[in-house]
């Protein structure tokens, strides 16, 4: 799909050359200093010694907006960090040839998926993905605030404009229909520009999502995006979603405008995308993400989420974070950051109700005990704290095939005999009818993948001992053997075939 181009670009064209476009993202943050840029305390510089009711009930719910940095959190924002500064890094204004690849994106008017010509080059895609409650969003999110999302620019004879606006991210939800994603961008940018391109472009009959396609790329391509971020991606809207290819062949071509997009969503709903080569190849093009939940032993636990959320305390009397405190708030998360600010705010509430001045240790052991929250999810949050692949797959939306091989707690020949039916599993999120046969597939399809794997390699184990054994010692020599096995076996079977 890469087509040769007539203008050659050099590294130094891209490296020393001033450009407007990075001017809204700031200098570049270095590795070292993301956890204190990331960081988010809403409690910072409000004193909270001597509260009323009312003002300790408002500032205590304000943890759900905390954030603390881990060391996954630094990597997904240097992941978005890159693709964000490569992509303007291959739009400068200011640089001729790369002015002239704007100019042919925007020649593209009026055509269609079917009729517009593939460019040359196609922006990074980045998969940020993990289950439930591990904060992929508030992540993503606090990484796009640090960024004005509207810049305006005053005249540049070197950019070659007299005035510009520029939008730095859009985010937006993830759909099942193309036509559903696209007017969700037209009405992200209304909603940053003051525009109306979503009422604009609502005439099917002259903008078919095929014409529309395009046109949301110029759009993008003129406003000078730099992210967009998708989230909500689940099987049920992508990799099981019949419209999925069509949906692909679209994200792909908004890649191809030079669009960098970041895809934020259950791990399920990647499931599948290694059957297309191409696919896989571009929205995998800068390394993606997997968040998980933080085991008790790891330093960005006690140290970081755990000790950092504990001290989101609004009572008259602070409690200092204790290992005894820490068990018990693990006990109640697994490591889990949405399950630990409700076991935080959810024992201050019971030790402000009892009429203590202090929260402590048995407050949080009665809010496990009593939250009808925590018991929704005991089997995913005890599945999580005791690697219990079991407890997991009750959930729908949670791939504890992956995990419990992970954690060699299964075998993928047992995957038959430990499928705990479909009448028997749940969503975490209290997902529909559609939305549960989704998962139902994609399960389906990840026991038949790992249990193929195992077989596959069962069979070709067999046959190498087979040939192994057939091998007289004058033919080979031993050490010889064990390295040309496996390749005379394979040899042998295309043999068999061809005669």
């Amino acid at each position: 799909m890469n087509m040769p181009t007539d203008d050659v670009l050099r590294g130094a064209d891209v490296l020393h050359a001033s450009n407007p476009l990075l001017e809204p993202l700031g200098p570049y943050i270095e590795l070292a200093s993301w956890p204190s840029r990331l960081a988010h305390d809403p409690l910072e510089g409000l004193p909270v010694h001597g509260l009323n009711e009312e003002s300790q009930d408002l500032l205590l719910s304000f943890i759900r907006s905390r954030l603390e940095p881990t060391e996954r959190a630094v990597q997904v924002a240097q992941s978005i960090q890159r693709v964000w500064r490569h992509s303007y890094a291959y739009r400068n204004p200011t640089v001729a040839a790369l002015r002239r690849q704007v100019v042919t994106k925007l020649a593209l008017r009026g055509k269609t998926l079917d009729t517009a010509p593939w460019l040359p080059k196609f922006a990074d895609a980045l998969i940020v993905e993990g289950c439930t409650g591990l904060g992929k969003s508030t992540i993503v999110e606090r990484i796009c605030s640090l960024v004005p999302q509207r810049y305006e620019h005053s005249a540049s004879e070197a950019a070659g404009w007299h005035r510009h606006v520029q939008v730095t991210y859009l985010i937006v939800p993830m759909p099942v229909h193309r036509g559903g994603l696209l007017y969700a961008i037209l009405a992200a940018l209304d909603g940053v520009l003051g525009t109306e391109y979503r009422t604009q472009y609502a005439v099917p009959r002259i903008w078919t999502i095929e014409k529309l396609a395009i046109e949301v790329g110029i759009l993008l391509t003129q406003h000078s995006v730099g992210l967009l971020v998708i989230e909500e991606l689940q099987p049920r809207n992508f990799s099981q979603s019949p419209y999925r290819d069509e949906m692909l062949l679209m994200l792909l071509r908004l890649l191809n405008f030079g669009i960098p997009i970041v895809f934020v969503g259950n791990p399920l709903a990647f499931e599948g995308l290694a059957d297309h080569s191409q696919d896989i190849r571009r929205l995998t093009a800068a390394e993606g993400v997997h968040l998980m939940p933080l085991d008790r032993g790891d330093d960005d636990w006690s140290e970081g989420l755990a000790a950092g959320l504990w001290s989101h305390n609004v009572m008259a009397i602070k409690t200092p974070f204790t290992p005894s405190i820490d068990a018990a708030l693990y006990a109640c998360s697994a490591g889990i950051p949405d399950f630990l600010w409700k076991a935080v705010e959810g024992a201050q509430r019971i030790a402000m109700q009892m009429g203590d001045k202090r929260v402590q240790e048995e407050h949080i052991w009665r809010y496990r005990d009593e939250s009808l929250s925590f018991k929704r999810c005991k089997d995913l949050i005890e599945g999580f704290e005791q690697k219990d692949p079991m407890k997991l797959s009750r959930y729908i939306d949670v791939p504890w095939e992956a995990y419990g091989l992970m954690w060699g707690k299964i075998d993928p020949l047992d995957f038959p005999a430990c499928n705990p039916g479909r009448e028997s599993l749940s969503a975490t999120g209290g997902d529909d009818a559609e939305s549960v046969r989704a998962y139902h597939s994609v399960h389906e399809r990840l026991r038949r993948k790992h249990s193929s794997a195992v077989t596959t390699k069962k069979n070709r184990t067999k046959a190498n001992a087979a040939v192994k054994a057939s091998a007289k010692p004058e033919d080979l020599r031993s050490g010889a053997i064990d390295v040309l096995v496996p390749n005379l076996s394979s040899i042998r079977d295309k043999i068999s075939k061809q005669s």
